[in-house]
């Protein structure tokens, strides 16, 4: 509670990706899901500014390029945590560029928006509202294809009927967001295996 106060004291919450990042967590872990969610509500412009930064969401000749899912929750061990959370804040955390040519600064960007994602999913799953949670969970997967965690909590809920799944493992962007042809069949086949 604590946490959140003091980013919100500075105005971090929805001013800085990893700021609001944060502030919802602390609210989310302290079960203040109310005020999570008019974090996030806060900070929306904020986020959608953030993912436009991305390839496939920034605007082209004035047409917003959005991937098609066609398609209408779960807590990971303590590990799994740790290891999203290290590399969600790692690196450099300037994120401010209009475009994201370092490689790197869009990694970073991709994991942030990423967990912000699966974090809303799993702010609205709490609140039984399964419908906002399965919308955040596949813009979670769609931002972050190695957002395993959003693509787990899809399937273990039955969120999605088989072909539903099928359709959004086929529109998810494994290629452009994966390396080599090994690493893009190996989260491909992961995910396959859910």
């Amino acid at each position: 509670h604590r946490a959140a106060h003091l980013l919100k004291s500075h105005s971090l919450e929805s001013t800085n990706i990893r700021g609001c990042y944060l502030a919802v967590k602390a609210a989310y872990e302290s079960k203040e899901l109310e005020d999570a969610v008019a974090i996030m509500d806060k900070a929306d412009n904020m986020i959608k500014s953030e993912r436009q930064k991305l390839q496939e969401y920034s605007i082209t000749n004035g047409i917003l390029n959005t991937p098609s899912v066609s398609v209408t929750p779960v807590s990971a061990n303590q590990s799994q945590k740790f290891q999203k959370e290290k590399v969600l804040f790692s690196g450099n955390a300037n994120t401010n560029d209009d475009k994201l040519s370092d490689p790197d600064k869009l990694t970073h960007l991709r994991r942030s928006l990423g967990a912000i994602f699966f974090l809303r999913g799993r702010i609205y799953e709490s609140l039984d509202n399964r419908t906002l949670a399965a919308d955040a969970f596949k813009e979670a997967v769609h931002i972050d294809v190695f957002c395993h965690e959003a693509f787990e909590s899809l399937i273990n809920h039955q969120i999605l009927t088989s072909k539903e799944e099928q359709q959004l493992l086929a529109s998810m962007p494994f290629d452009k967001q994966c390396g080599g042809g090994n690493e893009q069949e190996l989260i491909k086949f992961l995910h396959e295996m859910s």
